[in-house]
């Protein structure tokens, strides 16, 4: 029951983004945001991937987190992140909005970082897991960091990444909790 929402999540996002960079992948842009903001449709198809996947993990969250381990905390980041998610989804990566738009994407990416390295802090597990999965989290946030410090023609690599790692880490959190 809790892995559905996180698979559907995972499975959101990261196809939406992979449709993305492989149908623009002669054209290729500095951010993920960005190959969604080309057309009207790739920003609605991005729209609708980053809603679902907020919405999935927002009901695994509250599933596994709060409920089965009560970690009210964790829920908060995780419903800021959601939020945040959505926002800069709908809020398209160029012209006037795409200032606004990088506020909720960064938002949204601390957020992820936050949840990344309170997860195995808060959900009980034995020191294998929580090690593991401590790195995983660990790992997302240096990517965040070392996005702002390679070449920002490698900034879309590095979300993929990052966002594909988070997923893999909370599969660990589940199947191991």
């Amino acid at each position: 029951m809790y892995m559905l929402p996180l698979l559907v999540s995972a499975l959101s996002v990261n196809l939406l983004h992979g449709y993305l960079l492989f149908s623009q992948r002669f054209e290729r842009k500095e951010t993920i945001s960005e190959h969604a903001a080309k057309h009207r449709q790739t920003h609605m198809l991005y729209i609708i991937g980053h809603t679902i996947g907020a919405v999935g993990f927002s009901l695994f969250a509250k599933q596994f987190f709060y409920e089965k381990h009560h970690a009210r905390l964790l829920m908060v980041f995780v419903i800021i992140g959601a939020i945040a998610e959505i926002i800069q989804a709908i809020l398209p990566a160029r012209g006037k909005y795409k200032k606004t738009h990088e506020l909720f994407a960064y938002t949204m990416a601390f957020m992820v970082v936050v949840v990344g390295l309170l997860a195995p802090l808060q959900i009980p597990q034995d020191n294998l897991i929580k090690t593991v999965s401590l790195i995983l989290g660990v790992t997302v946030g240096a990517l965040i960091v070392v996005i702002h410090l390679v070449d920002r023609r490698y900034f879309w690599m590095l979300q993929m990444a990052g966002t594909i790692i988070f997923h893999i880490e909370m599969l660990v959190l589940f199947i191991a909790g």
